[in-house]
């Protein structure tokens, strides 16, 4: 694993076991009811660090302005607007303190993901998950749009799951790049079918997420009092 990928697990207070495969237990329920012993997995360097690593819960992404809110605020305020006021003063300005206990509560709260890494293989005979996809999409195209090597298993580490969008992140077990992965994004209602969005590399997708210290900055610069 990258020296980049093992900074940003230490930076957000996570711990990475290189080389070794942590099993999944034996009756992993995954999402629709499936379950995987990673029977049929293949393996490999990218499976192999990832399912070693952990992270902690929450992981908080960081502020980000969009065009409906300048300081990136609304995603945390609008679903708890109505029913906890102490996080506005009187002047309906957000405060620091309630806002670091909402959001670093032991969540997980709206859209923020939760670590929590195992291998679908929806394509691999004698993998539990194998058939998911029919109808979604093939092996072949998927290959294509994830740009897996010919040969290789199509094949992918889930990252983390989230309420919000997108429900998944994920890298392909077979990433020309092992020791810093693509991650990428898919929704359970189009799950891996049509586009995924690109998170960039791994120690890219990380650098994304906040450390509550980093955090409090943030809500201190968007003008929290």
């Amino acid at each position: 694993m990258h020296a980049t990928v093992l900074d940003q697990i230490t930076r957000l207070g996570g711990s990475a076991v290189t080389g070794r495969l942590d099993p999944l237990p034996e009756d992993r329920t995954l999402w629709s009811g499936l379950t995987d012993r990673r029977g049929g997995s293949q393996g490999g360097p990218v499976v192999d660090a990832l399912l070693g690593v952990r992270l902690p819960d929450p992981l908080q992404p960081r502020l980000t302005p969009t065009p409906w809110s300048e300081n990136g605020l609304d995603a945390i305020l609008d679903p708890v607007a109505d029913t906890q006021p102490e996080l506005l003063d009187e002047d309906e300005v957000p405060l620091v303190d309630p806002l670091m206990k909402l959001v670093f509560s032991g969540g997980p709260h709206w859209d923020q993901p939760v670590w929590d890494p195992w291998v679908f293989a929806p394509f691999t005979p004698g993998s539990a998950t194998h058939g998911a996809l029919d109808g979604l999409t093939t092996e072949d195209e998927l290959r294509a749009l994830v740009g897996i090597p010919t040969g290789e298993p199509v094949e992918f580490v889930m990252l983390t799951r989230s309420q919000a969008y997108p429900t998944f992140y994920v890298a392909a077990a077979a990433d020309p790049h092992p020791d810093d992965p693509r991650v990428f994004g898919t929704d359970f209602t189009e799950f891996f079918s049509g586009a995924l969005d690109s998170e960039g590399t791994l120690s890219e997708f990380l650098a994304g997420f906040a450390t509550a210290a980093e955090f409090r900055e943030q809500l201190i610069a968007a003008g929290c009092r």
